[in-house]
């Protein structure tokens, strides 16, 4: 809608079609394509949505329990979330539900305001989804996707893997068959974890470390293979049978058989003062994390994704999930690729997982209330084993220093502070790698290349790399700013100055542009006053490659930078050269 208020602005069009057109786009669910569905097409649909179902159910579970919330609201979150998320979003293939770095960041969020699992803790977990919704579908309704681009890649890779490993930390103590007070830095819990240790249950942690083994290895055989649902069936019999309690393995609370009990949280002034910024970040973070799923996948399913329509679409799933009764949500990778392994054709698969996690609740409630809390941590660290990405990290120092360092630092951050502000301190990290590339921009001296044909590369890289007598070349690697145009023009001199004591003054200084984006006001008048340097040294100046903006700008800026020419190949240059040689300007 903002780019509909502009375009207005700009060409004085009528607003009214253009918002309107918008607004239905954003609003209208993708209901209407199921009544094209042939019956093979919704045979497969139903195949891949009940297969879903099947990881996606422990796992909604298991995140609640991760949060500190009780297990049915991980189902309600997801679904909710995942219908909603599937008729309004871009994609007709991810699944939203719960997942944990969105379940991580919400715990973070909520552990300082209120204890685990308390009406308050609820309550609060409940405004965060509808509150982190309002600022996904405001952010896609006004078309302002690309602020999701704050979030660089690098920090993504960074705090995936911490947040994988502090996921599995808050496990780690119903692995071992006891229950400590969650911190907001996992520092705190692993010292408690540790304090912990004699209290370990034998029992609890036998079982524990043999349905984690279980499903490690069936990923690794049969990643299709429904392990967490066999692991969880597994514990309903045991638990049904054997006992469990009275050998002190933990079940699970009483799951309501009804449906949720639809209602707007409390968003009074101080619920948002307290979860705002939280929010923000968790907006950020589950958007990234869901158009990430939808663009790796988009090669194989052929879908043209629409950053805006998905933001606005996880905000509606958000603002559902919250009024079902559940807490933030997000795409789920491996729900996403299960969905479409399995053969889904269209959105109907994950309608179809909503319907069965609806199923479940209505009439497998009072078996999923005798599940062992262990067997859920054991699906929980076995989810997140995948996230622990090292070999990423390690790729992005291989590509970039700044790209690694940012990842390793928000990596580091994250074990020292909330997770939350790890993800910030990344952001702004990232920032200042950026700021300081632009306000350092490198300036070479380049030359033309004899094995490549009309090209340019720096001076002394390649031994085919030549220069002519008379003749300097420099190619700038920024736009030229007022943050960087007196260390550019700093650089063109010591390259200058160079050159006149090794080669004697040249008389033509030629710019390659190829990297210049903008020319800002003091980008001009810096450049206006080394050229003027340059001229009053009898030397003759020329641009090559500069693009159509700069061209404009350069000559609207003739009073102060003087008369520039500007050439468009290396054969203009050679021309260039030629004719400064016949004016008797420079002897060869």
């Amino acid at each position: 809608m903002m780019k509909a208020f502009t375009t207005a602005l700009q060409t004085g069009t009528e607003l009214s079609l253009d918002l309107g057109t918008h607004v239905r786009k954003v609003l209208t669910p993708r209901a209407l394509l199921f009544r094209t569905l042939s019956r093979k097409v919704v045979r497969d649909d139903v195949v891949a949505g009940l297969t879903v179902a099947t990881i996606i159910i422990p796992n909604a579970m298991a995140y609640a329990l991760l949060v500190g919330l009780p297990p049915h609201m991980g189902l309600y979150a997801t679904l909710a979330g995942a219908a909603v998320g599937v008729l309004w979003g871009s994609s007709m293939f991810v699944v939203t539900g719960a997942v944990g770095i969105v379940s991580l960041l919400t715990l973070t969020a909520l552990v300082p305001f209120a204890p685990l699992g308390s009406p308050s803790f609820i309550t609060l977990a409940i405004a965060l989804a509808v509150l982190v919704g309002i600022i996904q579908f405001l952010v896609g309704f006004f078309q302002l996707g690309y602020l999701a681009r704050l979030i660089p890649h690098s920090v993504l890779i960074g705090f995936a893997s911490a947040a994988a490993l502090i996921i599995a930390a808050t496990q780690i103590p119903a692995l071992l068959g006891f229950s400590i007070v969650q911190k907001e830095h996992v520092i705190d819990t692993i010292f408690q974890i540790i304090l912990h240790l004699p209290k370990t249950h034998l029992p609890t942690f036998m079982l524990g470390c043999a349905v984690l083994a279980f499903l490690l290895v069936m990923r690794r055989l049969v990643p299709t293979f429904p392990a967490a649902l066999c692991a969880l069936i597994a514990g309903i019999a045991a638990s049904a049978f054997f006992a469990l309690p009275e050998s002190g393995i933990a079940l699970m609370e009483e799951i309501p058989s009804r449906l949720p009990v639809l209602g707007f949280p409390d968003l009074s002034f101080t619920t948002l003062a307290t979860l705002l910024s939280s929010a923000v970040v968790i907006a950020l973070v589950g958007f990234m994390e869901t158009f990430a799923i939808g663009k790796s996948f988009a090669q194989k399913t052929r879908e043209r994704l629409d950053a805006d329509r998905e933001l606005t679409g996880q905000g509606l799933a958000n603002i559902a999930a919250g009024v079902a009764g559940g807490f933030p949500v997000s795409g789920s990778f491996s729900a996403s690729a299960v969905n479409i392994s399995a053969g889904a054709k269209t959105a109907l698969s994950i309608i179809i997982v909503s319907l069965a996690i609806l199923a479940s609740i209505l009439f497998l409630a009072p078996l999923l209330s005798l599940l062992p809390k262990v067997i859920l941590a054991a699906i929980v660290i076995a989810a997140v084993v995948p996230m622990i990405n090292f070999g990423e990290m390690r790729k992005a120092f291989a590509l970039s220093l700044s790209g690694g360092s940012t990842a390793a630092i928000t990596f580091v951050l994250a074990f020292i502070f909330k997770p939350d502000v790890a993800v910030i301190v990344g952001i702004f990290i990232a920032l200042i790698f950026l700021i300081h590339g632009i306000m350092f921009a490198k300036v070479q001296e380049v030359g033309f290349d004899r094995e490549l044909s009309n090209t340019l590369h720096p001076v002394g890289v390649r031994d085919s790399v030549e220069t002519l007598p008379g003749l300097l070349m420099v190619r700038i690697e920024s736009s030229i700013l007022y943050a960087n145009s007196e260390h550019i023009v700093n650089g063109m001199r010591a390259i200058l100055a160079r050159h006149e004591a090794d080669c004697g003054t040249a008389k033509l200084f030629v710019m390659s542009f190829a990297g210049v984006n903008d020319i800002d006001l003091s980008g001009i008048e810096d450049l206006g006053a080394f050229w003027k340097e340059v001229r009053e040294k009898g030397i003759d100046i020329a641009i090559v490659y500069a693009k159509k903006r700069e061209r404009d700008t350069l000559r609207r800026a003739y009073d102060v930078i003087g008369p520039v020419t500007f050439l468009h190949s290396i054969d203009e240059l050679k021309a260039r050269y030629e004719l400064v040689i016949r004016a008797g300007k420079i002897r060869v």
